[in-house]
């Protein structure tokens, strides 16, 4: 089989098929290095990521390059050997990269991974490599947002500069810092229109979204949505999305991982932590219950892992049990966690999709099940510009109204006793009362520590990573009294499915 005949099983998502030709490809050109990155692409969508790692080693004893190196680091973070990356890293700069993505995706991978600081460095060196580079700007502003430095973030963002011109995207990635940036200065609106006017289809994206937040601080909320709801019709415009698709996915993810027996005894060594998993829609206040809870001492928090979800799909394909999903899992954590760590917090929301297999899997996690109210939810959705994997259903009402009412269908069927509600009205505005439950299952008391999360300037990368900076306060509530009669295509989808909102 040729090699064009495998990217054609590719494209056709015959990924298994693909696999076998690649082995007997490597068998009859054990040396040609195309054959092994795209064996490589191959195994990490399969789950066999040890397998990725070990041909990535062979591809960097023949024809080593920096990005082969990143590429490594990735999947050794996502196997849980962290202690590695910074020599990795090493080996990348060494190596030489070919361009400044290499930069920005060894940064991100040291993120993730605890070493902001290292991120930090490593893309200060870049832009003395690439002094002009927009990109490696936005990704060093975009570091120093993650901890909250945020008169750092702004000033490379203001640096971020194209032919003369600040970048769209530098823009966008300053209006996240809310109260923190200067573009909630109604003076600056006109710029951004007159940018938005003259850009790509790109640009006019990120400017959008950028205008959207600027007016919604502002209280200019017929222009907020205006603006959201021109970059969300230009992103949805280029993607190839059906709700229709995504409730399919649902259901038959949900038919394939009905609760199912673990045959083995599940008493956990003392040295294992006990995971909690937050689960559910996007911008439902995940972010915020992880960081109130990991101010526990006995608590720490790992962010929104990919482990699970990186899972699922050797495990419909028959790759893995459920043994080996909670065995790989479990050791994971282990090689996360600090002394004296006896709960884990993993607040990937699109865990939710494989709550059968989490419930399975591992019988003693708490999951938090995470609610707002639905027409807030799918607002903040619809005004998020997510990276597309994630939030294919958000830009339009529609397709994240009706995702919303599948999400709720998918809920009923794990429906369990190990699953703990948390509504995000009651957590913003009693939060004692809210995560008392939580707490019991714990075993742990209310602490007042709980309330200091907000000066907690540990990194944050989710897309609440300025929100968490700030107090307990109630101003995300009540969006239909903000944008009246233009939310009402929600509102007349969770009329006709009799949904509370």
């Amino acid at each position: 089989m040729s090699i064009e005949a495998i990217q054609g099983l590719i494209q056709a998502g015959k990924l298994e098929a693909a696999w076998r030709g690649l082995q007997a490809l490597q068998k009859n050109e054990p040396g040609n290095v195309r054959v092994l990155r795209l064996s490589v692409w191959v195994q990490q969508r399969t789950g066999q990521l040890k397998g990725a790692c070990d041909t990535i080693e062979r591809i960097v004893q023949l024809a080593p390059v920096g990005e082969d190196f990143v590429e490594l680091a990735g999947l050794k973070a996502q196997l849980g050997h962290g202690a590695e990356l910074l020599g990795l890293a090493e080996k990348a700069l060494l190596a030489g990269m070919q361009g400044e993505a290499g930069f920005e995706r060894l940064a991100a991978v040291l993120q993730a991974e605890g070493f902001s600081e290292k991120a930090i460095e490593i893309l200060r060196a870049a832009l003395e490599r690439f002094p002009d580079s927009a990109q490696l700007r936005e990704a060093l502003g975009s570091q120093h947002l993650l901890l909250a430095q945020f008169d750092q973030a702004q000033s490379q963002y203001e640096r971020a500069l194209i032919r003369g011109q600040r970048s769209a995207k530098s823009y966008w990635l300053e209006a996240h810092m809310d109260d923190q940036g200067s573009l909630h200065d109604e003076k600056r609106i006109p710029e951004l229109v007159a940018r938005m006017g003259q850009g790509n289809t790109d640009e006019q994206i990120y400017l959008g979204f950028a205008l959207g937040r600027c007016c919604e601080r502002l209280e200019r909320y017929g222009e907020a949505f205006r603006y959201f709801d021109k970059a969300c019709r230009l992103v949805h415009s280029g993607l190839n999305y059906k709700v229709e698709a995504g409730a399919r996915e649902l259901k038959e993810i949900a038919k394939r991982t009905q609760l199912q027996p673990l045959n083995q005894d599940v008493t956990k060594p003392a040295k294992i932590p006990r995971p909690i998993f937050i689960v559910g829609m996007p911008r439902t206040g995940t972010t915020l219950v992880s960081r109130m809870l990991s101010q526990i001492d006995s608590v720490q928090y790992l962010g929104e892992l990919k482990q699970i979800s990186s899972m699922m799909r050797p495990f419909l394909m028959g790759r893995m049990s459920v043994k080996q999903v909670r065995d790989a899992y479990l050791a994971f954590i282990v090689s996360k966690s600090q002394q004296n760590t006896h709960f884990v917090i993993d607040d990937m929301p699109l865990n939710f999709i494989n709550l059968g297999l989490i419930l399975s899997a591992f019988p003693e996690a708490i999951v938090v099940d995470m609610r707002r109210n639905p027409v807030d939810t799918s607002m903040a959705c619809f005004k998020t510009l997510f990276a597309p994997a994630a939030g294919a259903f958000t830009y339009s009402l529609a397709d994240v109204g009706n995702y919303y009412c599948h999400y709720l269908a998918h809920l009923k069927q794990f429906e369990s006793e190990r699953c703990i509600e948390l509504e995000y009205e009651q957590l913003v505005c009693q939060p004692k009362l809210a995560l008392t439950p939580i707490l019991d299952a714990m075993g742990c008391e209310w602490e007042e520590k709980v309330m200091t999360f907000s000066r907690d300037k540990s990194s944050v990368a989710s897309a609440s990573s300025v929100q968490v900076r700030r107090p307990l306060h109630q101003q995300s509530l009540g969006y239909v009294d903000r944008y009246g009669e233009r939310l009402d295509p929600l509102v007349s989808i969770f009329k006709e499915n009799d949904i509370d909102f």
